[in-house]
């Protein structure tokens, strides 16, 4: 499918034009209180637990929403995508990857770009409990990368009922993105995403003694150091450079046999516009590579209205693909 170039749909607000108010603003400000999620506990095969946050209105489509990099259920840009599609006839199930629904899991582990073992339970459990005749993954950042992991290698076998992928600010090519956060242009993030991920290794320490180095943490300088010294080897890995490769979409393009959306915004300060799959996408029928020349990461705030462009967008095309 041809590239889209949104430049001349997508009209920015003030705030937008600047990468990084366009990133941090929603993300402080944007609220969004008419959201009222039932929250079910799923319990996994390995005895951990997920909460899963749904709004059910009876409709035969469901929207499965999964969140970015130390997110949740209730992150504007979650929430704001579950109103988009719940006001026009989805139901919405927003799930919380290990540790990220307000309760600490008890499993020793907790999730990372390049899993999708959990989505899989998650899926399976809808299809086990619930009668859905359409259902569409959406995703946010690391979201999108799990959700577009999965599409490429599981979603054959549920051909019957997954007929769209959603992936909105995702990173393509993970390693070339821990460089981009290293920048000092990116402390802030940086900064943000290791202390979180620091407490919750501090606190898998204390639930299993000798789980990691905690000590180690003090001594992290760079984004590429935490991984290689925790996120690696904590998650299975023998290096950085085998849990990027795992977790890095540019990888399993051609494996994709889902309708897919990739939306990101040229401006994105953590993710290298080099690493979009324009090539790739040129010559693909089944993934749709649509750019913004504006709107960070995760925010895509426009003119005249409180919604952004990606959720607008998002549901634009889904009515488009599924009719």
């Amino acid at each position: 499918m041809p590239i889209i170039d949104l430049s001349k749909n997508y009209k920015p607000n003030w705030y937008s034009n600047n990468r990084h108010l366009a990133t941090i603003v929603p993300s402080m400000t944007r609220k969004i209180d008419n959201i009222q999620y039932v929250r079910e506990r799923l319990t996994l095969a390995d005895g951990d637990f997920l909460d899963l946050d749904w709004i059910k209105k009876a409709n035969d489509k469901l929207l499965i929403i999964t969140h970015g990099l130390e997110g949740n259920s209730n992150k504007q840009y979650v929430k704001g995508m579950a109103q988009e599609f719940s006001i026009n006839g989805w139901d919405i199930l927003a799930w919380n990857c290990r540790s990220c629904s307000g309760e600490m899991n008890i499993a020793p582990k907790l999730y990372h770009h390049g899993d999708i073992h959990d989505i899989t339970e998650v899926i399976e459990h809808v299809l086990d409990k619930y009668k859905y005749s359409q259902i569409a993954l959406g995703g946010y950042s690391m979201g999108g990368v799990i959700n577009t992991k999965f599409v490429a290698k599981k979603a054959v076998l549920y051909s019957d009922f997954i007929k769209l992928n959603i992936a909105i600010s995702t990173p393509f090519d993970l390693e070339a993105c821990a460089h981009t956060l290293d920048r000092k242009a990116n402390f802030v993030y940086k900064n943000k995403f290791m202390k979180s991920l620091m407490v919750k290794l501090s606190e898998k320490e204390k639930q299993y003694p000798g789980i990691i180095d905690k000590a180690g943490l003090s001594n992290i300088k760079s984004w590429a150091q935490f991984d290689e010294q925790y996120s690696a080897p904590f998650n299975g890995y023998n290096s950085r450079q085998e849990l990027y490769a795992n977790a890095t979409i540019n990888n399993w393009l051609e494996d994709i046999r889902v309708p897919t959306l990739l939306l990101n915004s040229v401006d994105d300060p953590m993710i290298p516009v080099e690493s979009n799959p324009k090539q790739f996408a040129q010559s693909s029928d089944i993934l749709t590579l649509a750019l913004t020349p504006k709107g960070g990461h995760c925010g895509f705030g426009q003119r005249q209205s409180e919604k952004s462009f990606a959720e607008s967008f998002s549901f634009a095309f889904a009515n488009k693909i599924l009719k």
